[in-house]
């Protein structure tokens, strides 16, 4: 897990705060260990206000090939609008 968090912050969160343009609240994290194949959860949430739950939110995802040995996983998803 502390691996996964010394990527994000902030080698990781700086460049696409920028790109972005904001991201005042912490990026929603998750942290899981899998089987190949397994599935994996993305939590999402609004880039600037924590609290907006029309963006608090999951994705689920699946990459059959993966993990492989010695491998670490981060997987990332932006949006731009909530759900409706």
């Amino acid at each position: 897990m502390e691996h996964g968090a010394a990527l994000l912050h902030p080698a990781l969160s700086k460049p696409v705060r920028t790109a972005i343009g904001g991201g005042k609240s912490l990026m929603p994290s998750s942290y899981k260990i899998g089987a190949l194949g397994g599935s994996i959860v993305l939590p999402l949430g609004h880039k600037d206000e924590a609290w907006s739950f029309d963006h608090i939110d999951t994705m689920t995802l699946w990459v059959p090939d993966a993990p492989r040995n010695k491998t670490l996983r981060i997987d990332q998803r932006l949006s731009s609008a909530g759900q409706r």
